[in-house]
């Protein structure tokens, strides 16, 4: 396709609606929330001694001997791998992690708003001269015949010598690039109307 960045949104599409900041997040689209795990605490029980601060360290006939749990260093509890420090990022509940507000007229509740100049495309036809469009024909038209000079030798090869293409033609590729050429070459010249 012949198309270059829109020089309006950079080749973004849109643009960040400024006039409908969800309340809730302050547009960020996350809230901070307390931590489910711990319950927001920053610490919970400690896994490998089920909070009672010991482990068995050797097991004997008439009496077993506990030592410090090494994982928690015989707190009981260890860092909530979960959260920071209590609180975790969630999705903001009022505008779905947009960031925008539903009732919002300019996006509707999007957060964005398409650009004009592309019509939220991000791309915009080129606006070349009419030589500079006749010297992209002239180079995709050559690029037509390398394509084909090469697409010429896997024919022959191929009829040569079938046993060693079983897994399929190899010229696919250079077949592909030519309509894709000739596609292009078509929307240049209509550029030229």
């Amino acid at each position: 396709m012949i198309y270059v960045a829109c020089g309006s949104c950079r080749g973004g599409g849109s643009f960040k609606c400024t006039n409908c900041g969800c309340g809730s997040c302050r547009g960020k689209g996350t809230a901070v929330a307390e931590c489910d795990a711990c319950a927001g605490s920053g610490w919970r029980e400690c896994r490998a001694c089920d909070g009672q601060c010991q482990v068995l360290t050797k097991k004997g006939w008439f009496k077993d001997k506990y030592g410090p749990c090494p994982s928690c260093g015989g707190r009981g509890t260890i860092k909530c791998d979960a959260c920071k420090q209590g609180k975790v990022e969630k999705t903001c509940t009022f505008c779905r992690g947009t960031g925008a507000r539903a009732d919002c007229a300019n996006c509707h509740g999007r957060g964005n708003i398409d650009c004009s100049s592309c019509q939220g495309r991000g791309q915009v036809a080129p606006n070349w001269s009419r030589e500079r469009i006749m010297e992209e024909i002239a180079y995709r038209q050559s690029c037509i015949r390398n394509e084909q000079e090469a697409l010429d030798y896997w024919y022959q090869e191929v009829e040569q010598k079938p046993y060693l293409y079983d897994q399929g033609f190899p010229g696919r590729g250079n077949e592909k690039a030519i309509v894709n050429l000739k596609e292009e070459i078509n929307e240049l010249r209509a550029l030229l109307l």
